[in-house]
This record gives C-alpha cells, structure tokens and sequence, in this order.
C-alpha cells in the first residue's frame, strides 16, 4: 500500500515538474500545486518492481525531478508530510533519520 501511494505520488510530481518546465520555457507563471490525491494501485506492486530511481530515466531527469520535489517541499509547507516519503525514498534516508521526521512532521 505504502509503495503504491509512493508510485502515485511520483507519478503526479513528475507531471508537475513537467508542466512547470514547460511553464517556464514559455515565461508563464505557475500557480502553487496541490498535493497529489491518493488513488488505487491498478497493479500488484512486487518485490521485483522497478524503484523510483531506477525507473530508466536520463540523470538531468532525475536531477530535475529531485530539485522539483525538493522545492516543492520547501516553498509549499502544507504539502511537506505527503512529500516526505517521496523524499526519503529519492535520497535513500536511512531508517533512524526517518524516526527523527516522523518526530518532527507526525507519521505518515
């Protein structure tokens, strides 16, 4: 369950970082994104399944995903608990530095 939330939620930021790349390249400004809604894993997850960092992509994606979650992250405070599994996830937080923001932003 976890990891489909995780799936969905990197899915619908690397939608976001491709509207606010394709925002920027024309000079369009963006309004401040909503939070990803939770929606229903369409298939199993597997222990096999691909992981977010080894989805295949190119780094200067990965770069810029990661520098759009993290802004996100910074700039938009209401959204900090939905991204932070994203997060740990992306820069690989180990299991004790989890704790300590599950202390600090509540369990999610």
């Amino acid at each position: 369950m976890r990891e489909g939330q995780l799936r969905n939620n990197n899915r619908s930021l690397k939608e976001e970082v491709r509207k606010l790349q394709k925002s920027s390249d024309r000079g369009v400004p963006t309004s401040p994104l909503q939070p990803p809604s939770p929606t229903p894993l369409k298939t199993p997850v597997t222990s096999n399944s691909p992981t977010i960092l080894n989805s295949g992509l190119d780094d200067d994606v990965k770069v810029d995903y990661l520098r759009g979650v993290i802004l996100k992250f910074l700039e938009h405070k209401e959204q900090r608990k939905a991204l932070l599994p994203v997060l740990t996830t992306l820069l690989r937080i180990p299991l004790e530095e989890k704790k300590r923001l599950e202390l600090k932003y509540g369990k999610w």
